[in-house]
């Protein structure tokens, strides 16, 4: 009786699973979107990281006098 059950639960499952499709997968473009704009965050980050630490450099060595 419970094999019948589960059994008839697990087709459930599945004819469901079909008829959605998706079932939450991320497509392969989305994760490229994604690296390709944390990449660039990244190096933005660090050109303007770059950037601040020159100009400080120069700030000091005006203020040093």
């Amino acid at each position: 009786m419970l094999s019948t059950t589960l059994q008839g639960r697990w087709e459930t499952a599945r004819a469901e699973m079909k008829a959605r499709a998706d079932a939450g997968e991320i497509a392969v473009s989305t994760v490229i979107i994604w690296a390709a704009a944390i990449g660039g965050a990244i190096a933005i980050a660090g050109t303007i990281t770059a950037v601040l630490l020159k100009a400080n450099g120069k700030l000091d060595s005006v203020f040093d006098g």
